[in-house]
């Protein structure tokens, strides 16, 4: 991370060394093996650890927890409506 300011319409960059902390965020080893397998489930990675299916695997914790893209992902839409449904009185 740089700091700098804006002199003329260019931006001086201060090259001067800062010390600061970045975090990141940490995910338990069973969410990293469930987001490496393409959000694979839990009984199916154990089936993988099981049978050493995959290099690296080690014993996880049987509840990998809330994946919000999981839950997107088997969420249903809503019908449409058949009553104000306009349609097509000849082909295009």
């Amino acid at each position: 991370m740089v700091k700098g300011s804006m002199q003329n319409d260019l931006y001086i960059v201060d090259q001067s060394p800062t010390k600061m902390c970045l975090a990141t965020n940490v995910c338990s080893r069973g969410n990293l093996w469930h987001h490496r397998l393409g959000h694979l489930n839990h009984k199916n990675i154990q089936v993988m650890k099981d049978h050493e299916l995959v290099e690296g695997l080690l014993t996880i914790s049987p509840t990998i927890g809330l994946c919000e893209k999981c839950i997107l992902g088997e969420m249903n839409r809503q019908k449409f409506p058949k009553d104000k449904a306009t349609r097509a009185t000849q082909p295009l």
